[in-house]
């Protein structure tokens, strides 16, 4: 390798790019960086410490455009930097159509902010939002997306997972230096951006060769380098240097690594700002595998790590993929340096050209941004998981718990179920548990709620590994049909002649149609069933429901309850009662015959001559009492106690429609009767009266009808 000749300081303006033909940059960026070619002869293939097979995951070569769709029929225009989020969902940064892409798991590609062909700095929502060139792009753990919008704009935008547009830091049209909160805050050209586990976004800050740290509040601080200067010193914070870095990334532990371009090498950036380099010799270009500064890099841009902590390079010069560990041993996983094309195969048989951006799933799957060839290109290693879906269990009306097993197939495999009303799904939850290991099936399973009563849903169970993206059967489940709650309500209208009343209550439908009935009888076997007053009933909230009834028997206590029936099944509600009156009238057509008040039957007739007339009879016996069997000496007799003469009786169950009344008078000659007061309560009548220094006195009892 021979050292290129010394840069003069506006290399971007000196220096022409390599491969002029291929190297293409998007249109209408303002100041875009040009890269520094140095002439090597190819290396040969190194060994590769794993082998990775890359496939067309999205995107089809050398076609550009706008379209979302899956797999090969999707476009894409000058794709620049990937992120991959915990589902598997990877966004790309689209910079010449001015948009941000979502690609499922599957291969579906949307756009989910910006509008083609439209360029600006408009916040917004989905694709009224406007990016100018963007170029960089991460996601955080709760899916929202953070992006470098180079260009004219020299911001960076955050956008949510429903495609919520706003600017986190930086104004657009102003480019700087300054470190600050929100629009206080100035960068040039940023290009790539990464996301810590606190939500802290790192920038490399292209144009002022710095990477700049920005929290969720936006506020914006230089981590490393100074502004202005380019070099490739180590050190910590402003004592450290670097040459145009285009590519960030953040590990589990807060560090960051750095595709510092310019200087044709990795670094790694501490929490803290300290900077070491961890493969490459800055100034020197090539394609060599090897160890630390045995290696050699060519204009790397893209630099991802997966859960292992293991890195992965675009290196666009070498139109290639480098693997590198945190000992800074670096070898090739993809492409072959000095060769271009479109390619799919294994390791140094598959072809880039231009790739610029890269990313890599906790487990180790790779998404490169293939942008000459317009496509993102998938890499895997190792042998897919199996995963198969079982039938759900535990169902309820709203959760379920669905099952699956995953044989992971020797690959680290992280297991989710999707699930939904459709086989589109809808819905990702991790599985449990995640990540599987190991050559046999492992029993997986996600419990979920939040759903819907007595709905089908389908699912299936997921396995995710370095070797890709593997699914199980669709199955399907019901929840249950929550049954409906009815609550009895006291029963009103109880007809005066006692063979009448309505029944009342509530019914809730709960979501389903109900039908409503009403049980009722003399005890709570109950044993006659009326519809209910409507039926069916729908919706969610209590329903007020009745049933008018006839024929019943005076004087006479019957228990009753209100039913639901639906697809849930049949609620009975608790028991209650109501007693039906018995008045003069049922009395007269129970012994004479008739309902009149009159001849035999009048209330104060005495058709047996027993000195009692029949109001006194049903009054004071009741129901069941023959009125010719009652005599004067069986009705109640004032008692004398303790200078009190006193009627104390019990009102007989189910005489209704009298009034009880009792008055005293201390001569007959004439009376003057008075009204002695009821002490008692409910069915039990005490008319007491003080007998004072009279010396006689009389009592009698009243008794009124009160109906017919």
């Amino acid at each position: 390798m021979r050292r290129p000749p010394p840069l003069p300081a506006d290399f971007a303006a000196a220096v022409p790019p390599c491969h002029a033909s291929r190297v293409r940059k998007p249109a209408r960026w303002v100041g875009a960086w040009l890269l520094v070619c140095a002439v090597l002869a190819a290396a040969a293939p190194s060994a590769l410490a794993q082998t990775y097979q890359w496939t067309n995951f999205v995107g089809t070569p050398a076609t550009s455009g706008t379209t979302n769709g899956t797999g090969s029929a999707a476009r894409f225009n000058f794709p620049y930097g990937i992120a991959v989020d915990a589902s598997g969902n990877s966004y790309i940064a689209d910079a010449n159509n001015g948009t941000i892409r979502k690609v499922t798991p599957g291969g579906v590609v949307t756009t989910l902010a910006g509008l083609a062909g439209n360029f600006g700095t408009t916040d917004a929502t989905g694709s009224a939002a406007r990016f100018n060139a963007p170029t960089g792009v991460t996601v955080d753990s709760s899916g929202n997306l953070y992006v470098a919008d180079q260009g004219t704009s020299n911001t960076i935008r955050k956008v949510t997972a429903a495609g919520v547009v706003t600017t986190l830091a930086g104004l657009a049209g102003y480019t700087g230096t300054t470190d600050g909160t929100g629009s206080a805050a100035r960068f040039k050209e940023p290009t790539g951006v990464a996301v810590d586990g606190s939500g802290n976004v790192y920038v490399a800050d292209t144009g002022n060769h710095t990477i700049r740290k920005v929290t969720s509040a936006g506020v914006v601080t230089t981590l490393a380098g100074v502004a202005g200067y380019s070099g490739s010193s180590n050190g910590t914070g402003n004592a450290a240097r670097f040459y145009a870095p285009y590519g960030v990334a953040v590990d589990s532990s807060g560090n960051i690594y750095v595709a510092d371009t310019s200087n044709n090498t990795l670094r790694m950036v501490t929490p803290a700002g300290v900077v070491t380099t961890i493969a490459g010799v800055a100034g020197y270009t090539g394609s060599g595998d090897g160890t630390g500064v045995y290696a050699r890099f060519k204009q790397p841009t893209g630099v991802a790590v997966d859960g292992n902590g293991i890195i992965y390079v675009a290196d666009n010069g070498n139109d290639t993929v480098r693997r590198a560990t945190s000992a800074g041993v670096v070898t090739t996983v993809g492409g072959l340096a000095g060769y271009t094309g479109t390619v799919d195969g294994s390791g140094t048989a598959a072809r880039f050209d231009l790739p610029l951006g890269i990313a890599a799933t906790s487990y180790g799957l790779l998404f490169l941004s293939d942008t000459g060839n317009e496509r993102i290109s998938m890499g895997t290693t190792g042998t897919l998981s199996t995963p198969v879906t079982t039938a759900a269990s535990t169902l309820t009306t709203t959760g379920a718990t669905l099952n699956g097993t995953v044989n992971a197939n020797g690959s680290s495999t992280v297991v989710s179920f999707d699930y939904g009303l459709t086989t589109a799904y809808g819905t990702t939850v991790a599985g449990t548990p995640t990540p599987v290991t190991g050559s046999s099936a492992t029993v997986v399973s996600a419990a979920i709620t939040g759903l819907s009563p007595g709905t089908t849903y389908h699912f299936r169970v997921n396995g995710a590994s370095s070797a890709g993206f593997a699914y199980g059967g669709d199955l399907t489940f019901t929840t249950s049909t929550p049954p409906p709650t009815a609550t009895p309500l006291a029963a009103t209208a109880i007809s005066a002649s006692g063979t009448g009343a309505t029944l009342n209550g509530t019914v809730n439908a709960n979501g389903f149609s109900t039908a409503v009935s009403f049980d009722y009888g003399p005890t709570n076997a109950y044993g006659t069933n009326v519809a209910g007053t409507p039926t069916p009933v729908t919706g969610s909230s209590a329903t007020s429901v009745s049933a008018v009834l006839t024929g019943l028997t005076p004087g006479t206590t019957y228990h009753f309850r209100v039913n639901g029936t639906s697809s849930g099944g049949t609620t009975n509600s608790t028991d209650l009662t109501f007693t039906t009156p018995f008045t003069a009238v049922s009395w007269r057509q129970q012994w004479y015959g008739t309902t009149s008040n009159s001849g035999t039957a009048a209330d104060n007739a005495d058709p047996y001559n027993t000195g009692v007339p029949n109001l006194v009879v049903f009054a004071l016996f009741g129901q069941n009492q023959n009125p010719a069997t009652v005599t004067p000496a069986m009705l109640p007799q004032a008692q004398l106690s303790g200078g009190y003469y006193t009627y104390t009786f019990t009102q007989p169950a189910g005489v209704s429609n009298i009034t009880y009344g009792a008055q005293y008078a201390t001569t007959l000659a004439p009376p003057n009767w008075l009204s002695i007061p009821d002490t008692g309560s409910g069915t039990t009548h005490i008319f007491s009266v003080a007998i004072g220094n009279n010396n006689s006195m009389f009592l009698r009892l009243t008794l009124t009808n009160l109906g017919p």
